[in-house]
């Protein structure tokens, strides 16, 4: 029976700071424990109004380059443990429409922001994380079309009139209908169905009020088999989101 346990923190960018990685992750660090960063290689933080970014720059328009953190690159570069994955090019929004539903110069975007990453951490960046995980079809397809895998973590709100699409498509409803019931709360498949790239599992985020719905999502994985992303942001400092992540390390 195949069970997998993906933790990833999201939006690792030029603004992270040290202190908060060893706050979360010391014990990742000691004990070799994988762990995902899904890595925003250029912030501006005048045009994303959601990450709180260190409050003097907040008005700042102005791109902040994540290879500029020195001290950030070489913490993540001697952790072997540590994958970066591709966090969208800016993180920025449109209004209401996100990064990635918003179509205009995104492969060119999404090329440049790749580049950055390969070099500023040494290594091919090959998984993409859309900010808020919405995507437009054209972005999909593009991605694709990159050969870039794709990881979400809700329902695939896109559609696609395509035989691998269709085939696949009542599957992850079944599946997420199941997971569902059994943690009586709506959730995506616990089991990953790859359409076009896209690698879709349950996506949890690490806060205190999901507790008994996170641990109820491992139990089924441990009975059922399947797959799950735990979702961490360390902008913040927080104890009990701490104890979460280590209880869910340890289960």
């Amino acid at each position: 029976m195949r069970r997998v346990l993906l933790i990833r923190d999201d939006d690792l960018n030029y603004f992270t700071k040290l202190e908060n990685i060893h706050f979360y992750y010391e014990d990742f660090i000691k004990n070799k424990i994988p762990l995902c960063f899904a890595a925003i290689a250029l912030v501006n933080p005048a045009r994303d109004n959601i990450l709180n970014y260190n409050n003097k720059f907040n008005k700042i328009d102005k791109i902040f380059n994540i290879k500029n953190n020195t001290d950030l690159i070489k913490l993540i570069k001697k952790n072997n443990n540590f994958e970066i994955l591709q966090h969208g090019c800016t993180h920025q929004n449109y209004g209401k429409i996100r990064e990635y539903q918003y179509n205009k110069n995104n492969f060119k975007r999404t090329i440049i922001a790749n580049k950055v990453l390969s070099k500023a951490f040494e290594r091919r960046i090959h998984t993409f994380v859309a900010p808020h995980d919405a995507f437009s079809n054209e972005s999909i397809n593009m991605l694709s079309n990159l050969r870039m895998n794709i990881i979400r973590g809700r329902f695939n709100k896109n559609f696609f009139f395509e035989k691998e699409y269709m085939k696949n498509i009542f599957n992850t409803y079944l599946n997420a209908t199941k997971a569902s019931i059994y943690t009586k709360k709506l959730m995506p498949p616990l089991r990953i169905n790859k359409i076009k790239n896209i690698h879709e599992c349950s996506s949890i985020r690490i806060r205190v009020r999901n507790d008994k719905y996170i641990f109820k999502a491992l139990s089924y994985i441990n009975k059922y088999g399947g797959e799950i992303s735990f979702t961490n942001h360390i902008e913040k400092i927080s104890d009990d989101r701490k104890s979460i992540l280590l209880e869910i390390v340890n289960y």
